[in-house]
């Protein structure tokens, strides 16, 4: 018996479930998962799945993994290549894309087409946003599922370039597409996908975070994996960031349990930074992150937040908010409206709320912040 059966008879013994009860919990018979379980009989993915998230749901990414590398089934293939790239499985979408390739199935082909196309653009494996748009535009597609996921990946790239009219309106077609078709498990997928964006969206450019949470809630209690529901879990942080701390932080912690689950650790590397700009929001110091130093130096006005800014990367202290911090540790009322002006000029009207805050600190009116908001909204 291979690693993966023998890890879910394990669970089984351990939990003292019958298969007949793993049976009625998935909807299969138990004669099923008796074969599956005795390597007689390939089952459907999203079958397989279940009976994972039913008997080791802390061990699914390594055992999903594990099933993965045995599939061979053209529908399975399918199914594996929208699961790998949602939980940001890469070197095995990678392997999979590679299986697929000169696949003998026409329709295998097709995916193995757009999930190059997603792989690229997960990886970063390009030089050029608007040439990798215009290769993008140059692709077309039959099957209904791929269509959407083309339309879900121009707005990705369009977001990247800064068209957030455009990407609110192709996501809304998306979903009514989505919407359009049969239940069935990449619809739970593509819904999560759509909803990341149009989240995403509503947080940094209308800030209506109820929008946020809707968006939040879809992906949370669909069927897709730890990855996106640490990003649902992290739109919900940030949409509460200025509103209340106690569950920003309770959402920002449940992000990082998800991606800690999904082996994000980069994600997590970013939620911490996020958690760490809550506290100084809040001006709350926090001494268990290192993420919170110079936040903590500049709540002090110590003199050390200089030393420690001047030691960031010109990546971070060029961004509006390294132009914000180094305004607070200044008191610099010009650097503060670079700030704004270049949160308002990217679109981003949650961050620009920070320096308009500080701003109102240091004694500028609010009429001379709404003037220069205002204006750089119409230059």
């Amino acid at each position: 018996m291979d690693k993966l059966r023998q890890t879910l008879v394990n669970a089984m013994e351990i939990k003292d479930v019958k298969r007949s009860e793993v049976a009625k919990k998935v909807g299969i018979s138990s004669s099923r998962v008796t074969e599956f379980l005795n390597d007689e009989q390939e089952l459907t993915f999203d079958t397989v799945l279940d009976i994972v998230r039913v008997l080791a749901e802390d061990k699914e990414i390594d055992l999903m993994n594990l099933y993965i590398e045995t599939i061979s089934k053209p529908k399975n293939l399918k199914m594996a290549l929208e699961y790998c790239s949602n939980n940001r499985l890469l070197d095995l979408m990678h392997n999979i894309l590679n299986t697929a390739e000169n696949h003998s199935n026409k329709e295998i082909k097709e995916y193995y087409k757009m999930y190059s196309l997603i792989y690229k653009w997960q990886i970063r494996d390009y030089d050029d946003k608007v040439e990798f748009y215009a290769e993008l535009r140059e692709t077309s597609f039959s099957n209904d599922i791929l269509q959407i996921l083309h339309l879900i990946l121009e707005t990705n790239l369009l977001y990247a370039m800064k068209e957030y009219k455009m990407v609110k309106t192709l996501s809304g077609v998306a979903e009514k597409k989505i919407n359009c078709l049969e239940d069935c498990f990449v619809k739970d997928f593509l819904i999560a996908r759509v909803s990341e964006m149009i989240g995403y969206i509503e947080l940094k450019i209308n800030c209506n975070f109820l929008k946020v949470q809707e968006s939040a809630d879809k992906i949370i209690f669909s069927k897709v994996g730890y990855s996106y529901k640490g990003f649902a879990y992290y739109l919900k942080g940030m949409s509460e960031m200025h509103l209340n701390f106690d569950n920003s932080l309770n959402h920002f912690n449940k992000a990082i349990e998800m991606y800690k689950r999904s082996k994000s650790f980069f994600s997590i590397n970013a939620v911490k930074r996020n958690i760490a700009l809550l506290y100084f929001v809040w001006e709350k110091r926090n001494n268990d992150l290192n993420e919170s130093k110079l936040y903590n130096e500049i709540l002090l006005g110590s003199p050390n937040a200089e030393r420690i800014f001047l030691e960031k990367d010109e990546n971070f202290k060029s961004s509006p908010l390294g132009k914000c911090l180094h305004g607070c540790i200044e008191g610099n009322v010009e650097k503060l409206h670079a700030s704004l002006s270049d949160c308002i000029k990217q679109g981003d009207n949650l961050t620009s709320v920070i320096p308009k805050s500080k701003l109102l600190d240091l004694g500028e009116s609010e009429d001379k912040i709404s003037i220069i908001t205002n204006y750089m909204m119409t230059a």
